[in-house]
């Protein structure tokens, strides 16, 4: 299952690889910070900073293309809304929480777990432009194969570097991997 829609979030980059690239090493970090924040306002009742957290997180999470941990924070952000400005509907919107911080955290590993991969997969095929010496990335591209096959998120999206490569080139070789990679995923 393919949880972070590149496509769609390099269309609205403007197909900004490098802004996405920035944004995709930043956004564990954010969401780590984000997650530790909304479990602590939920520990202390604080509704108006979980629903500004989960707010926070749900446009941080959309613009990174990841549907599912946006619509995990939405929930959030309208339990805390709902906590905040209707008492009366305390006791079953508190009881929801616990369960709605989980799948929120499962979901904010399965976008790092292929942040992780789609990073890898780019770093790869930068360093085959830069230094394209064949043995070197074809053992790397082995090695990513490995990774991916075990469950890690497939790296499919990553358009080639140059159409004018030689389909026998390195980076051509690490392309075919990665997508081999990426279809056994």
């Amino acid at each position: 299952q393919v949880v972070l829609n590149l496509p769609r979030t390099l269309l609205r980059l403007g197909d900004d690889k490098g802004l996405f690239n920035s944004m995709a090493q930043r956004f564990p970090d954010y969401f780590r910070r984000a997650e530790d924040r909304m479990q602590l306002a939920a520990a202390r009742y604080d509704w108006p900073t979980l629903h500004k957290e989960a707010h926070s997180l749900k446009c941080g999470a959309s613009m990174m293309g990841a549907t599912s941990l946006s619509n995990c924070a939405a929930s959030l952000e309208g339990l805390a809304r709902c906590l905040h400005n209707s008492p009366d509907a305390q006791a079953s919107a508190v009881a929801s929480i616990p369960a709605a911080l989980q799948e929120l955290g499962h979901e904010g590993e399965l976008i790092l777990e292929e942040l992780r991969a789609l990073t890898s997969c780019m770093n790869l095929l930068v360093e085959e432009v830069i230094r394209p010496d064949y043995n070197t990335v074809a053992s790397r591209a082995e090695a990513l194969h490995g990774k991916l096959s075990q469950g890690t998120a497939p790296c499919q999206h990553i358009p080639a570097q140059s159409s004018t490569q030689s389909p026998g080139s390195a980076p051509a070789a690490a392309r075919t991997i990665c997508a081999a990679a990426a279809a056994s995923y």
